[in-house]
């Protein structure tokens, strides 16, 4: 679970425009919910990352247009300090501020 201190990790939703988007599109950035999951491993896998111990409840998703096309994933440690485990960013995605 995400400590506290992360600003994504209450129900808020952050959205932002990106500067490569256009007029209609917004990423929104939020804490991942269990439906997340399984865009999530789809996304490490498509970067032949490590799939193994993804847990959803340690990730902060990017969404555009209902889709997750990106996500991270931050590992907190027992002296309470946070690792950046994993970072993917859907290919079609990437460039445009999201990451």
């Amino acid at each position: 679970m995400l400590p506290t201190l992360l600003p994504y990790r209450s129900a808020e939703i952050h959205s932002l425009k990106t500067p490569h988007s256009g007029d209609a599109a917004f990423v929104l950035i939020r804490a991942a919910v269990a439906l997340d999951q399984a865009a999530i491993t789809r996304l490490v896998q498509g970067e032949r990352l490590n799939p193994n111990g993804l847990a959803w409840q340690n990730f902060i998703v990017a969404v555009v247009g209902g889709a997750v096309v990106g996500a991270v994933q931050m590992r907190q440690h027992d002296d309470d300090s946070l690792e950046l485990g994993s970072l993917v960013v859907h290919r079609e995605h990437r460039r445009r501020g999201i990451a």
